[in-house]
């Protein structure tokens, strides 16, 4: 496979921005569950 190392880089540059974002925004978001009373993720996946 003849991948360029700045197309790596970059891939690894994106999917660790998206996991900090991630990161980020679920825990903003745990707060707000927290107070309508949703304990985790499970309790979460239980409403569908």
């Amino acid at each position: 496979m003849n991948v360029r190392v700045s197309d790596i880089v970059r891939m690894s540059l994106r999917k660790f921005f998206t996991l900090l974002r991630f990161k980020h925004l679920h825990k903003k978001t745990v707060r707000f569950s927290r107070q309508a009373g949703y304990i985790s993720e499970t309790d979460i996946f239980k409403l569908q």
